[in-house]
């Protein structure tokens, strides 16, 4: 997503968001990581709801698909400021992540 970024391949980079979106597909063991480190579960709900809607915008630049409305999704290209907010959201999950997990293993 970095070199994505360097060169301005803002459909590339929001496409490689992707890998970073899945952990999403476990949201129980992020929801415990979050806890263990002292969030509220009400907090943390919140936290993953405001994650999960922004790979929901991301997602709209790669899937063909819209499972929820059934149809097509129209052809989207990303332009700097939708990379942007992608990669930026990426790397803030990682590091949110990894940080919680490696406290609450202290």
């Amino acid at each position: 997503m970095e070199e994505d970024v360097r060169t301005g391949n803002w459909n590339d980079c929001v496409q490689a968001s992707r890998a970073v979106a899945e952990l999403m597909k476990a949201p129980e063991e992020l929801k415990a990581v979050m806890v263990a480190d002292g969030l509220t579960d009400a907090a943390s709900e919140d936290l993953l709801k405001a994650i999960r809607g922004a790979f929901d915008f991301a997602s709209k630049f790669i899937k063909k698909v819209d499972r929820e409305a059934g149809g097509i999704n129209p052809a989207l290209v990303a332009r700097k400021e939708d990379a942007m907010f992608v990669y930026s959201n990426a790397l803030t999950l990682v590091n949110l992540l990894a940080t919680k997990r490696n406290r609450a293993n202290r």
